[in-house]
């Protein structure tokens, strides 16, 4: 077998069309404005971040949903058009920010001031970046501060230094408000060249939460005065019930970040035609296979309850399982992430997985969950949980007290005995249906009919079950009825 670290072009792609990392600027053979798909700057998540980045002298705001949603995508998005495609361009670093477990302030000023020194070296090129006093001082201070060991000699804001490379660095003994001080600084001179402010993108909020929650709680205390600073805009990424175990508490820091940004999953429709628009992208003047059919795509919609990022990652494992240049029917594809799924859990007992699927069938789950349900003594169900941990069968959600709560992978439901059905057609017309309605407006019966192409006794049936599941609207002009999106 020949290596190759390209299998997808045997399909006809340059490279893998189900990539799960977020859409960046920075994205080259996903450019970000052409494959971002589903949430145009007319909808609710999009409108509510443009009222607070458009709101002149700063602002703050979490984004948060559930993981692999395109929380981070969406805010990449919004970085992107803010400094390259708007009236008044605001500084966005190269990257978002990642945050750590044991971040402190001193921490959080100093990864602020590192990747908005580095972003400025990218744009205004080493030799006049040298030139300003002010960010070659702080560009050296974030070098020293996250490095062991530098070769330098001299004085750095009026603290004397002294170092080689055989010696260990100890970090300046810089305070809050020094760091405060170039910050601002910097945020000045950054407005001289053209700029309206910097927008900043935190992720991976999760971490800060992972042990104790207080902690987490008392890091915001104590950046608060930090997140007033003028003309920086703060945007939190994070998932589901972030801002309410951390920032409603705290009636002091709640009161400077308003309401959170939710971000639902996209629609199966919008799920497929953002796989779609890569197979263009990545593909040969437009000539390709697909790799699988979208019935199967639909499966795991519903699997993985719409988080994209669960469902591209399985369409790449299950469609590399085997890379044949072919269209993998759902049938054929269900039935091989099914073996791997089987191949994965092959080394557990007949009891563990007695409790596994047990935990499947649990939205959420905790070790007395399963003691009562299976009638299992506990110190058996730790045991089976911990083996779980070990093969990624299973992941940690969150700690109350005591007792800790998973959830199991999502794919494994396909082995349970209440394994959920494939969408069916008029469930997927009826998404069609919400989207076209979104991206066009109003729809009449007679016009539905036209576009899903089907009769308009079975229009009508659709948009009266949307209409009764509270979806859309009945608007009346005339004698004419139409339907919107609720």
């Amino acid at each position: 077998m020949k290596l190759s670290q390209n299998p997808w072009k045997k399909w006809g792609f340059q490279g893998n069309p189900f990539e799960t990392t977020a859409l960046s600027p920075n994205s080259k053979q996903l450019p970000l404005t052409k494959a971002f798909v589903g949430r145009s700057l007319d909808a609710p998540e999009s409108k509510k971040l443009i009222d607070v980045i458009s709101n002149p002298g700063g602002g703050r705001v979490v984004v948060e949903g559930d993981i692999g949603v395109g929380k981070t995508t969406l805010v990449n998005y919004h970085r992107y058009l803010w400094e390259n495609d708007s009236d008044d361009l605001i500084l966005t670093p190269i990257r978002e920010i990642s945050v750590y477990q044991k971040w402190e302030a001193k921490h959080f000023l100093m990864d602020m001031i590192g990747h908005i020194s580095n972003k400025l070296l990218l744009l205004i090129g080493y030799h006049k970046l040298k030139k300003n006093k002010l960010f070659d001082k702080v560009r050296f201070l974030h070098e020293i501060f996250y490095h062991d060991n530098v070769d330098i000699q001299g004085s750095l804001f009026g603290i004397g230094v002294a170092y080689n490379k055989s010696k260990q660095v100890s970090i300046p003994n810089m305070t809050e408000s020094q760091l405060i001080s170039y910050l601002m600084d910097m945020v000045n001179e950054i407005k001289k060249i053209g700029y309206k402010g910097i927008f900043l993108h935190f992720d991976n909020l999760e971490l800060l939460i992972q042990n104790e929650i207080k902690k987490c709680q008392n890091f915001f205390e104590e950046i608060r005065d930090i997140l007033q600073l003028p003309d920086i805009y703060y945007i939190f990424v994070a998932k589901s019930g972030f801002f309410s175990q951390v920032i409603s508490p705290s009636e002091r820091v709640s009161s400077i970040m308003g309401w959170p940004i939710y971000v639902e999953p996209l629609t199966c429709q919008e799920v497929l035609d953002a796989i779609n628009i890569r197979y263009k992208l990545l593909s040969n003047n437009g000539k390709y296979i697909k790799p699988v059919d979208e019935e199967f795509v639909s499966m795991l919609y519903q699997f993985y309850g719409g988080k994209i990022r669960f469902i591209m990652d399985t369409l790449a494992r299950v469609i590399l399982h085997k890379p044949l240049a072919v269209t993998l029917s759902c049938k054929k594809a269900e039935k091989t992430l099914s073996d791997m799924i089987k191949e994965k859990i092959n080394f557990l007992t007949s009891k563990e997985r007695e409790i596994l699927f047990e935990a499947v069938n649990m939205r959420m789950f905790n070790n007395s969950d399963l003691s009562n349900k299976l009638k299992i003594k506990t110190s058996n169900i730790s045991r089976a949980l911990t083996k779980f941990q070990q093969k990624n069968l299973i992941y940690f959600v969150k700690q109350k007290g005591k007792k800790i709560y998973y959830n199991c992978l999502e794919e494994l439901k396909i082995l349970a005995e209440r394994k959920a059905p494939i969408q069916s057609k008029k469930k997927q017309r009826q998404e069609k249906i919400i989207y076209y309605m979104k991206n066009n407006g109003i729809l009449s019966s007679a016009r539905c009919s036209q576009i899903m192409k089907v009769s308009e006794p079975t229009a009508r049936r659709d948009l009266f079950e949307l209409l009764q599941q509270n979806r859309v609207v009945k608007i009346a002009q005339g004698r004419k009825i139409y339907y919107d999106i609720k």
